[in-house]
């Protein structure tokens, strides 16, 4: 139930639910987890810290990255940057930990970084918006409109296409310019095929 209150972004309601099954069970890994993620998504990235600071096995690659991301979330890249590179130390191959690792750097303006980071890993994963939005802004960051245009272009080749690559795509282009075609036909056609 705490998950389904996360996804739906409410962590104030995940937090009740989670407070109530930790005076049954103060060391439950997974609610002290949750706990910290749900304190994080609700603004107090600090305190969840705390939550993720009592369990008892603190090398868990998933600890680890509510960590990192409560020390992103306060803008503190080298701390998150140190922690999910412990998390990379246990599993050189988190997918999910590489990426994570791609959006510290480009925000701590390390673009090269980053840049090589997100070109690994759409070699492996080629549809992955999330991939493919922070290139997007790695290319955007750097001024290099054109790589982010070409990128964007070829996505919406291959739909169904996230929101979050939508909204790049208005960003990149003008709403008179041509590749809008393109977009509402990719669209129609990510429509059409989910209709089925």
């Amino acid at each position: 139930l705490a998950q389904a209150f996360i996804l739906q972004r409410d962590p104030g309601s995940a937090l009740q639910y989670l407070d109530r099954v930790l005076k049954l069970d103060p060391g439950d890994t997974i609610a002290l987890t949750m706990t910290a993620h749900a304190t994080v998504l609700n603004g107090s990235p600090q305190k969840a810290r705390e939550y993720l600071d009592r369990i008892k096995t603190p090398n868990n690659p998933i600890v680890l990255s509510v960590k990192a991301n409560s020390f992103f979330a306060e803008g503190n890249y080298a701390e998150a940057l140190r922690y999910i590179d412990t998390v990379l130390t246990i599993d050189p191959d988190d997918y999910v930990a590489k990426s994570f690792k791609a959006m510290v750097l480009r925000a701590s303006g390390d673009l090269p970084a980053a840049e090589a980071i997100l070109q690994e890993l759409i070699a492996q994963r080629p549809d992955d918006d999330v991939v493919i939005c922070n290139l997007v802004r790695v290319f955007l960051a750097r001024g290099d409109r054109r790589a982010a245009m070409q990128l964007l272009i070829a996505r919406t080749q291959k739909p169904p296409i996230h929101f979050l690559t939508l909204a790049l795509f208005t960003k990149c282009f003008p709403r008179n310019s041509d590749i809008w075609t393109t977009m509402r036909t990719a669209l129609g056609q990510a429509i059409i095929t989910k209709a089925k």
